[in-house]
């Protein structure tokens, strides 16, 4: 993969500089983006503002990565806008990325739409990401961050933080989610050498009653939030802290409330990341729930094996169907995730669209790893998706343990596809 700003600048500039035209929350880190992108936005969309959303990876195909007002761009103005951005990148020779056209596409959209704010997802990294092209936004925002794509971003946590921490911009505004010590100075000594004007040490909401509580203004603020997972006391913090921030300092959104926070939060939505979905309609009508998340680096394994462990007390086996991307330490991360007593059926993931870098992994590889981690552990590759489901339900049933699909987003989306369901 080609790094660099060059290409999308170039690009940009052809197509008379969108980005320029925008008002701009970017949100950069290793885990959390997505999450916190999508609280921000379902809370701006219940204050009455046109937005733009932009993540990555898509899910089912490129347009979901674009959305106006929390819903993907229709398929004829996707396509309209796609094909004037890649005219322009031949006529001019510019020999973008795919993930470059995408971003240029995104913004364009966005700028047509003429909507009140975007919130933007860092791709991968931070300094070199196609979407670091905006010279002022209202908010930079980096989310835990943890080892992920070193081959890339290299091979300490300081070289991985100080990318992240190129979103940052001179006089500008930023927030930063909990993260552990190391990480936190650092981010806090890219901002002071940066002179940023401000930045927010976010601390974590706690759990009370099954709710979430902050304290905000000097009192105590209770909330519901329907995403699953301790770490999201994290995100959503995080997310409520920029909001109150643009609030404050942009006359634009003053008028944001706390009515509309707590609906926004309460109406996220965020597929793929600790979600129940019901399978019974490739089970033959047996009523199957499994429970599913994109969990692809250790900080997302972790989180995820925790989750399980509070809500379960770690007591039934764990029948896990597993596809993960080539270049992960797929023993590192089994060893976070697996218990003797759990099942493992490894599959392999499809193509992912205009991602032809992307491949999974041999699922033998993942078949030979948890048995070496767990010798009289259950292992095998599964010839495809159904067969995978239909052997961990099997297993499920007769000793009543539960069903967990992850290790890639591109394996939630092959189910996803396979259920007929909606990005």
């Amino acid at each position: 993969m080609n790094f660099g700003l060059e290409r999308i600048h170039f690009l940009l500039s052809k197509l008379e500089n969108p980005h320029l035209r925008l008002s701009v929350i970017h949100v950069g880190g290793t885990n959390g983006k997505g999450s916190v992108t999508a609280y921000i936005d379902s809370i701006l969309i219940k204050a009455g503002y046109k937005t733009g959303r932009y993540n990555s990876p898509h899910l089912l195909e490129p347009r979901d990565s674009i959305r106006i007002n929390g819903i993907p761009i229709n398929k004829e103005s996707y396509q309209r806008v796609r094909n004037r951005v890649e005219t322009v990148n031949s006529e001019s020779d510019i020999r973008a990325t795919s993930f470059e056209l995408l971003t240029a596409v995104a913004l364009c959209c966005f700028d047509a739409e003429k909507v009140s704010i975007a919130v933007i997802e860092v791709g991968l990294g931070g300094a070199k990401d196609a979407t670091n092209v905006f010279p002022s936004p209202l908010m930079s925002i980096i989310t835990a961050i943890g080892m992920d794509h070193m081959e890339i971003l290299g091979e300490t946590i300081d070289l991985i933080v100080k990318e992240k921490a190129g979103i940052l911009k001179p006089n500008g505004k930023a927030i930063f989610a909990p993260q552990i010590p190391a990480v936190q100075q650092i981010l806090v000594d890219c901002a002071i050498n940066i002179e940023c004007d401000e930045f927010i040490i976010v601390n974590a909401a706690t759990w009370v009653n099954g709710n979430v509580r902050m304290y905000l203004d000097g009192c105590y603020f209770d909330f519901h939030i329907p995403l699953l997972g301790d770490f999201q006391l994290e995100n959503v913090a995080a997310a409520i802290t920029a909001i109150l921030s643009i609030r404050k300092h942009v006359s634009e959104f003053a008028s944001i409330t706390y009515t509309h926070i707590k609906e926004g939060v309460r109406d996220t939505k965020w597929p793929g990341r600790l979600e129940w979905i019901d399978v019974s309609s490739v089970l033959g009508g047996s009523h199957q729930r499994i429970l599913v998340d994109g969990a692809h680096n250790m900080l997302a394994a972790s989180a995820l094996r925790s989750f399980i462990d509070k809500e379960f007390d770690g007591i039934k086996p764990i029948h896990w169907i597993i596809g993960m991307k080539d270049g992960r330490d797929i023993p590192a991360m089994l060893r976070l995730l697996l218990k003797s007593h759990d099942s493992v059926y490894a599959v392999i993931f499809s193509d992912v669209e205009d991602m032809a870098w992307i491949h999974p992994c041999n699922p033998d590889l993942i078949v030979d790893s948890a048995k070496g981690i767990h010798t009289d552990m259950f292992a095998e590759s599964s010839v495809n998706l159904t067969a995978a489901l239909q052997n961990a339900t099997t297993r499920s049933k007769n000793d009543a343990g539960m069903m967990v699909l992850c290790g890639s987003l591109y394996l939630v989306a092959d189910l996803y596809r396979l259920l007929k369901l909606e990005a």
